[in-house]
This record gives C-alpha cells, sequence and structure tokens, in this order.
C-alpha cells in the first residue's frame, strides 16, 4: 500500500511538472527582455526555443504589432524599407515545428511573403500581393508535410517595412517543449494532491 501511495506521489509531481501534450509555445516579443531598438543578429533564446540569423532583424515596441487584437504591442521587423529586405529567425534543433502561426504588419508594402524551411530542403510559402501601400496586417499559418518539421522561417516584403508580433508553433512534442516551463500554480498544485493523498492514505491506515 505505501509503495502505491509513493508511487502516486511521485506520478503526480512529475504530471505539475510537465506541460500539457499538445500545447502550442507562444513568443510575445516583449519576453526576449530587451530594449526597443535592439538588433538581435546571431543571438538564441533557448527558453522560447529560437535564434536569429544574422540578416539585419530588430527588437521593436510598436503600437501597430497590437492591429490585430494582441495585448503586446512587441515585435521583429526589417530594418530598412528596401524591397526583399528578408529577415528570419531559425528554431533549435529540440524545437523544430510541424507548423508556425504570426501575426503580420506591413507598412507602406503591396507584398508579403512568410516562407518556411523544413528538415529536408522542402519549404511552405505564404505570399499576398496588392495590399494597401498604407498599413495591412492579419494572421496566417504555414504547417509542415506529413513527417516534417520546420527549421527556420523568413519575412519579407516589397518596398517598405513588414513586421511579426505574436509568434506560435508546436513541435508535435510538446511534452519536452523547453518554452512550456511549468507555472507555480501547478507545481503547487501537484503538490497540494500529494498532501491530500498523503493525509487520505493516513486517515485510512488509523481506521485499520
Amino acid at each position: 500500500m505505501k509503495n502505491w501511495i509513493l508511487g502516486g506521489m511521485v506520478a503526480l509531481a512529475a504530471a505539475a511538472l510537465l506541460p500539457s501534450s499538445g500545447h502550442a509555445a507562444t513568443i510575445e516579443f516583449n519576453e526576449l527582455g530587451k530594449p526597443s531598438g535592439t538588433l538581435l543578429d546571431g543571438q538564441s533564446f533557448p527558453t522560447l526555443g529560437i535564434t536569429f540569423a544574422n540578416d539585419e532583424t530588430y527588437l521593436a515596441n510598436d503600437t501597430r504589432f497590437t492591429a490585430n487584437g494582441s495585448s503586446d504591442s512587441w515585435g521583429i521587423l526589417t530594418r530598412t524599407n528596401a524591397a526583399d529586405n528578408v529577415f528570419s529567425l531559425s528554431f533549435d534543433s529540440t524545437h523544430h515545428a510541424a507548423s508556425v502561426t504570426f501575426d503580420w504588419v506591413t507598412l507602406w508594402s503591396v507584398d508579403f511573403y512568410a516562407t518556411a524551411f523544413d528538415e529536408n530542403g522542402g519549404s511552405k510559402v505564404f505570399q499576398l500581393h496588392g495590399l494597401s501601400p498604407s498599413m495591412n496586417f492579419g494572421t496566417n499559418s504555414l504547417v509542415a508535410d506529413a513527417g516534417e518539421k520546420f527549421t527556420k522561417v523568413t519575412f519579407h516584403d516589397g518596398a517598405g517595412f513588414v513586421g511579426i508580433g505574436k509568434l506560435s508553433y508546436t513541435t508535435g512534442n510538446e511534452g519536452s517543449v523547453a518554452a512550456a516551463v511549468p507555472t507555480p500554480a501547478a507545481i503547487w498544485g501537484g503538490l497540494g494532491l500529494m498532501g491530500m493523498l498523503a493525509v487520505s492514505a493516513g486517515i485510512r491506515a488509523r481506521r485499520r
């Protein structure tokens, strides 16, 4: 009986520390903890599972990133308004993505492109043309083929600016995704259940 109780307590503790299976990791770029205007080139953020390439990607705090209804006004964007100014981020090896969803904003650009590259050299492209030359925004996704995962996603536009606000991704193995860390509430909730089990077992033992 004691072994069963101990096993149950250990299992509950483990359950409290694990993120829920199939839960997408969501990145709000204020999580980078850097000031607006920071050049992100070459920087890695292991807890978020992403790394920035050396293509002049900047962090910005701008209310236009809330156009899709997000409360987070932080995002990443291109450096200049030159046409086809590509910027990108890569997923760490344990965070290769089965799908990617992104909030995007364009300013003065009539085009928007997002391209995700998979582990075997394939790619998926989302593109829009004929946009208003003022400001545009939307939320869209790219999904890898069955058995494939994305390692990198790039964004660019026509002559103008493009920015990416909130970004979410799934890996298909969310149970080990570092970005999905346990919250204090989850930990204390698990410990509370363990305590209830222990008290209940003690009462039953005294009644015998």
